[in-house]
């Protein structure tokens, strides 16, 4: 039940959707080689030129271009990024349909290993041809070797998709840019970073990337995430922080073990007025500097399979433990609980009796203390509302709340679908197995501002055959 910050998924960007399967693709491959082309910015022809000395190849012919790059774009799709057959670096287009256009758009991307990436729009009305609409500034700086992608997403909800040109993988990117389509132009809304680890500004305005040095071996990269924080259906930039390892190393000097530590703290961007603007940044220290991990347990705790198909009009009820670092229970906000879309009543705060504070803690378990003792009751497992614990993997002890806790309340319907298909799945693949714990995940917030991730277990017991959902 770890729930370390940046290994809690972070929704956002699978909520909004991408551009891909949304909107249509009109061009053909070929098509879109012949832009490719035809609008090869000068400097990407320098470059290109300075790779292939270095290689020894001698420059590639058009025909040689045009053929490497339809083959692939014929393989990848338009939009998806990767090396490029013997060429080395990332080429490609997205088309743009940006509502109340009616122009067809054009994103043309030149993106070499190094890491410097050009744009250019181009367009055109009806089946006229195209032509330049736009420049982008000059290079982008993207991380080295790194896969390079534009999509399209709706980070504001104004329902017009911002453009966002990043490296790496959508939900842990390591550069990004974001662009609002604005007066007929792509306008750059994410912040020019201040300077590289030189102190030296960037050329092109490198933007909240949590890669601040190019030794990928020496230097982790925790990644950008895109995330509601603040509830107000705007997604926030979360950028992590860059960490530096610490190695152990045998008398021979072979490493032996590597842990990293944070030396710098994440940074959160907030739109303000259309722009991205640093909001707040945590203590590298911060353990949990976005989201703040806590556990759950259902009552009743154990169900039959067999109710999961009918969930009727009933409730469930759910306790909330002590939360994960120095937070407390009374740090929730406890009207804010949800399970997906469906909010959670909150029905009281409970003064735990048997462990009253964190001092009567003796264990650890993914960040929050409890008090681990030996399992107390045989056969079903059913939680005592006057003194929660979770039982542990082994079967044999559980781990009890320490310090006041929540009880919320939520309907059967909104949980049991998703009970009743993870359940059945899993007695699918282990038809012996007679019982399964599911975790359900809960999201909340703290008064700091933070995100609460609460992992509420529950048990299916399987009285019968396995029912579809």
């Amino acid at each position: 039940m770890t729930r370390k910050w940046n290994e809690v998924l972070l929704t956002f960007v699978g909520v909004l959707g991408t551009c891909h399967g949304v909107f249509s693709q009109s061009l053909t491959p070929e098509q879109g080689v012949d832009l490719l082309l035809r609008f090869l910015p000068d400097a990407v022809v320098q470059m290109r030129r300075a790779t292939d000395h270095e290689d020894d190849h001698g420059g590639y012919t058009r025909d040689e271009m045009t053929e490497a790059l339809t083959s692939w774009i014929k393989t990848e799709g338009p939009g998806r990024s990767a090396q490029v057959s013997f060429m080395g670096p990332f080429w490609n287009y997205l088309e743009l349909p940006f509502p109340g256009e009616s122009r067809q758009l054009v994103l043309l991307y030149w993106c070499e290993t190094t890491g410097e990436i050009w744009w250019r729009l181009v367009g055109r009305v009806g089946s006229g041809d195209f032509s330049l609409l736009q420049e982008g500034e000059g290079w982008y700086e993207t991380t080295p070797y790194d896969i390079v992608e534009p999509w399209l997403t709706d980070l504001d909800a104004d329902g017009v998709p911002e453009l966002l040109l990043c490296s790496g993988e959508r939900h842990s990117m390591t550069t990004l840019f974001v662009f609002r389509w604005q007066g007929g132009r792509l306008v750059r809304i994410t912040p020019r970073s201040l300077a590289d680890e030189d102190g030296d500004p960037y050329e092109a305005g490198i933007v909240v990337s949590s890669m601040e040095c190019e030794d990928m071996i020496h230097f982790g990269c925790s990644g950008i995430h895109l995330e509601d924080l603040d509830g107000d259906g705007k997604a926030e930039i979360i950028v992590g922080p860059v960490r530096e390892p610490e190695i152990k190393r045998d008398e021979e000097g072979r490493e032996i073990d590597r842990t990293y530590r944070s030396i710098t703290g994440t940074r959160i961007f907030h739109l303000v007025n259309g722009v991205y603007e640093l909001w707040r940044e945590a203590a590298p220290d911060d353990p949990y500097p976005i989201t703040v991990p806590a556990y759950g347990v259902f009552h009743p705790s154990t169900l039959p399979l067999s109710e999961l198909s009918n969930p009727s009009n009933g409730k469930l009820r759910v306790f909330v433990s002590d939360p994960a670092g120095p937070a407390t229970v009374d740090d929730y906000e406890t009207g804010r609980f949800k399970y997906q879309e469906t909010a959670l009543s909150f029905k009281k705060r409970w003064t735990n009796h048997k462990q009253p504070d964190t001092t009567s803690a003796n264990f650890e378990w993914g960040g929050c203390p409890v008090k681990q003792a030996a399992r107390q009751g045989q056969g079903e497992w059913q939680v005592n509302p006057s003194d929660p614990a979770v039982p542990s993997p082994d079967g044999a002890t559980e781990y009890h709340f320490v310090g006041p806790y929540l009880e919320l309340e939520i309907s059967r319907s909104a949980v049991f679908p998703y009970l009743l298909q993870a359940a059945t799945d899993a007695f699918a693949k282990e038809p012996n197995r007679d019982k399964y714990f599911i975790e359900v995940p809960l999201s909340g917030k703290m008064k700091s501002g933070k995100l609460a991730a609460v992992s509420a277990l529950v048990c299916i017991k399987k009285t019968g055959p396995a029912k579809p959902s």
